[in-house]
């Protein structure tokens, strides 16, 4: 039931470097055999949110832990949020979520969302 998911079989702890030396544990992968870890980055913006979510993947490839999900980078232009992008971590295939030019695509807030995203 279980074969196609991401298996975890050895603990795997994840870090972020504070600078001069010092460490804190972001999360932890205990082993599983049915239900694969999961997690959600969330930060305020600027914070570096995709720097630690590509450490992480280099380090789960590493030990050969297999993941999925999606990343959404921002694009910015003349200093402010313009849009957002969907990629796929495992895939790497990706697609435009929103962004405020397109007056044709479903608008909320400062946003016009795709149909495709």
């Amino acid at each position: 039931m279980f074969e196609n998911r991401p298996q975890v079989h050895e603990k795997v702890q994840v870090f972020m470097d504070l600078s001069k030396g010092k460490t804190m544990e972001l999360f932890t992968f205990e082993p599983s055999a049915f239900e694969p870890p999961s997690g959600i980055i969330t930060r305020e913006a600027g914070q570096r949110k995709t720097t630690l979510l590509s450490k992480t993947l280099l380090l789960l490839r590493e030990n050969k832990i297999l993941y999925s999900g999606i990343l959404a980078p921002g694009t910015i232009k003349e200093n402010t949020r313009d849009g957002f992008f969907l990629k796929g971590l495992r895939t790497g295939e990706g697609v435009e979520l929103c962004n405020k030019e397109n007056p044709a695509w479903i608008q909320q807030d400062l946003f016009h969302f795709s149909p495709e995203g």
